[in-house]
């Protein structure tokens, strides 16, 4: 087990500590996403990504500011 981890590309980011996740993003043409202790945000331009499935048939609910769109994401419980 290690004490820090930290993972990074050119889209991706995340840092955890003692095997519990404190900080992630990442982000796409469109969008991006992001937690903070396994809760967050995920936002991207309704123009380039249609709604999810589960946008579709309302299981997930979704904030439209214009052309963006703004969901919450809560912790998964990992």
């Amino acid at each position: 087990m290690k004490l820090f981890s930290f993972a990074a590309d050119k889209y991706r980011f995340s840092l955890s500590v003692l095997d519990k996740s404190i900080f992630g993003c990442a982000a796409s043409e469109g969008g991006f996403w992001f937690r903070i202790f396994g809760k967050g945000a995920s936002i991207c331009d309704r123009s380039k990504h249609p709604p999810l499935f589960s946008e579709r048939k309302g299981l997930k609910k979704g904030f439209r500011f214009g052309k963006w769109r703004v969901n919450f994401l809560f912790d998964r419980g990992l």
